[in-house]
């Protein structure tokens, strides 16, 4: 039987924000909970490969 890849996330960088930066990053998780706003789960599967990308964006974004 495969085994499963174990998934390693990258080091987390520990850094101070300015505060132009902090709020791109709001105005930009708000974007990406829009995504996830439209996602109508009686049309799309929880597998379907939008939403795997919908949840990599907020992945994204969340570590940058």
């Amino acid at each position: 039987m495969a085994r499963k890849k174990q998934y390693f996330p990258p080091p987390i960088e520990d850094r101070q924000l300015t505060p132009e930066e902090i709020d791109f990053s709001i105005k930009k998780l708000l974007r990406r909970r829009k995504e996830v706003e439209e996602l109508d789960p009686t049309k799309i599967a929880f597998n379907d490969a939008h939403v795997r990308n919908v949840e990599s964006n907020i992945r994204n974004t969340i570590l940058k």
